[in-house]
């Protein structure tokens, strides 16, 4: 996280937003969240950090958080092999890949609860 957010103070995600993803994911397939994105008055790039979380093939989820340079404050930014980034079916393919790799944090499945009856 500290890597991705880099010396910037504002406009950063947090771990329990990136963590949070993963609850999502289990529901959608796939998560994702931004930073808003950070333009510097010093001539530096502008940045955002990306986090993204897939449901695997065994039910856990994949976890990382990268780095993104405007204009590509998405998935796709950070990680390159996710280019062109797409949120359709094809895209489900790439995302499975790129969860599979080992560099990813892995949160184990865990069993849905039902849902109470109001």
């Amino acid at each position: 996280m500290d890597r991705a957010n880099g010396t910037r103070g504002r406009n950063t995600l947090s771990e329990v937003e990136a963590v949070a993803l993963t609850v999502e994911a289990r529901d959608t397939g796939f998560a994702w969240r931004a930073s808003p994105l950070t333009l510097s008055p010093y001539g530096y790039e502008a940045v955002t950090t990306v986090a993204l979380a897939v449901v695997r093939e065994d039910e856990s989820v994949a976890l990382d958080i990268g780095r993104a340079s405007y204009p590509q404050g998405n998935p796709a930014g950070a990680w390159p092999e996710l280019s062109p980034w797409s949120e359709g079916p094809k895209a489900r393919e790439k995302l499975r890949e790129w969860a599979g790799k080992p560099e990813r944090i892995v949160f184990p499945s865990f069993p849905s609860f039902p849902k109470k009856n109001s």
